[in-house]
């Protein structure tokens, strides 16, 4: 591998470290926990409704189901207002300034790859790892915390 997809595998890495960060510091990782909770509860909830339950009933499950959701996705969009943002600056602008003069190619699995799509391609690998890691990681903390949880209960209620 040349020098070129090294300091491009760097930056990409680079953006992939920033994005996560930032979804992590924005977004409310633990209200979106609970939002999530709620949200899996309520599904069951509504699994076990059989046809004979009146529509009314039905109707405003599904109305705190999509409160719960919309509150979600508002936590979850906010990270990506910065980024989208820094994204495009490095897609459209950055790399073009760094590498535009280079006539840059790579073969990637039996695909031809130019200096911006070997950037996304390695960002978009390196975020997917990223992600699965998180979410193993939330929820090694989830059982943590509930496992913590009725002990930290007990004791406050013994005080």
């Amino acid at each position: 591998m040349n020098f070129i997809a090294l300091e491009l595998a760097l930056i990409a890495a680079g953006y992939v470290a920033v994005s996560v960060i930032a979804q992590r510091k924005i977004s409310n990782v633990k209200r979106i926990r609970e939002i999530r909770t709620q949200l899996n509860a309520k599904m069951a909830n509504m699994r076990k409704l059989d046809r004979n339950t009146s529509r009314e009933i039905m109707d405003a499950e599904q109305k705190e189901m999509a409160a719960l959701t919309s509150e979600m996705m508002k936590h979850q969009l906010k990270a990506s207002m910065i980024v989208l943002p820094v994204f495009v600056i490095l897609v459209y602008f950055a790399l073009p300034y760094i590498f535009g003069n280079q006539n840059f190619s790579i073969t990637l699995l039996s695909f031809k790859l130019t200096y911006s799509s070997f950037f996304v391609a390695v960002a978009f690998v390196l975020g997917m790892l990223s992600q699965a890691v998180i979410a193993v990681y939330d929820k090694m903390a989830a059982k943590k915390a509930a496992s913590a949880g009725p002990a930290e209960d007990a004791l406050s209620n013994n005080a």
